[in-house]
């Protein structure tokens, strides 16, 4: 006895196929039935977008059209009906599947359309900016593709991005989330050159990430913390959602922001200098030591005398016990600035504890997490 490999089913080819030159072949499960009211919409979207799934067929027998339709029936009554609109004729090309075999036929009448003839979403996106070119509204478009409205207006914006994104797509070498970055880039040269080292073997997910959140502002901006939604709104700012709903909101207005921001620090800065500080404020961490200032170096507490362990063990007890009396305080309150202006204070003088030919001079506000500054 041998064993035996199973044979791996034969490919269908891809041919195109003149209208003219197409029947409906007998053995199409519903031969016998007639067009539905929604072929007249169908043909709207064929006419617009074109078959977007091919049709399968198999070669016509003695009689019969030089091709037969084994699944397709709805299409090729769209198509007629475009014909006989005049809009069509019958040398109008299908691109179609050809079903040569035994096995391939009896899979083409019995299988639904998900499990013979898969779409690439990449079609279906590009099916999506053809029906709007067509000025076809999104309800019509949901009906004619079988989605959701929502899902519609998504897969539009994707419709948008440059045709290279689409084929890298296609290839496998973008994921549909990665293309939804691509869409949020307004400039199409800069989303085909990227898409470019994609189908080049050499992109990386955490560049195009990169560029997409430069310079953009969101909710979970640390200045926002301290601001809040309705103060940001007061001011004049502008809130956006994300369509794909994988960003959080974005703040439209980041000048608007800045100046809210830099109001609800004053009561900080006004304490601080009554403390005989110098007082900085700075739009993101990172800024060298002001002029005539220098930035503290790192304490090794093993280099410390007796003296300065217990100064600095003090502040940081202070510091610990502001922060714990204020570990439920709600930065956005009106009266919040002014709670943690004693916190910072505290941060200064455990910062400068151990130091005993200086003393701290100066401060640099800047937005951080957790309350909203540093």
């Amino acid at each position: 006895m041998t064993d035996q490999s199973p044979t791996s089913p034969v490919a269908m080819s891809r041919i195109q196929v003149r209208l003219g030159d197409l029947g409906l072949a007998k053995e199409n499960l519903r031969f016998h039935e007639p067009a539905d009211d929604g072929v007249p919409q169908l043909a709207d979207t064929l006419l617009a977008a074109g078959v977007v799934i091919p049709p399968i067929v198999r070669p016509g027998r003695k009689g019969e059209a030089l091709f037969m339709a084994l699944d397709g029936r709805r299409r090729r009554f769209g198509l007629i009906l475009l014909r006989e609109r005049g809009e069509i004729d019958d040398d109008y090309r299908i691109d179609c599947l050809l079903a040569e075999t035994p096995a391939q036929q009896a899979a083409a009448i019995v299988l639904p359309n998900t499990e013979h003839a898969p779409v690439h979403i990449a079609d279906v996106i590009t099916a999506i900016g053809k029906l709007r070119k067509a000025k076809m509204d999104t309800q019509a478009i949901s009906t004619a593709l079988g989605y959701a409205e929502l899902e519609i207006k998504r897969l539009e914006a994707l419709a948008a991005v440059h045709p290279t994104v689409l084929k890298a797509l296609r290839q496998g070498r973008l994921t549909l989330k990665q293309v939804r970055l691509f869409a949020r880039l307004p400039d199409k040269k800069q989303q085909a050159e990227i898409a470019q080292t994609a189908l080049d073997g050499y992109f990386q997910d955490y560049q195009l990430r990169a560029v997409v959140e430069h310079d953009r502002a969101t909710v979970d901006d640390d200045r926002f913390t301290l601001v809040g939604m309705d103060r940001y709104l007061a001011a004049g700012g502008r809130v956006a959602s994300d369509l794909f709903g994988e960003f959080p909101d974005f703040l439209l207005d980041p000048e608007v922001l800045q100046g809210a921001w830099r109001e609800r620090v004053q009561p900080i800065v006004d304490h601080l200098k009554a403390e005989g500080l110098a007082v900085f404020v700075g739009r993101e961490p990172g800024y060298s030591a002001p002029d005539g200032f220098f930035r503290l170096a790192h304490v090794w507490e093993r280099d410390l005398d007796e003296g300065q362990k217990t100064a600095l063990s003090d502040a940081r007890y202070q510091v610990t016990q502001l922060e714990s009396a204020l570990q439920d305080l709600d930065p956005s309150t009106e009266e919040a600035p002014a709670q943690l202006a004693p916190l910072v204070s505290a941060f200064g003088v455990a910062a400068g504890a151990v130091l005993t030919r200086s003393k701290i001079g100066a401060v640099l506000l800047t937005p951080s997490d957790g309350h909203g500054l540093a």
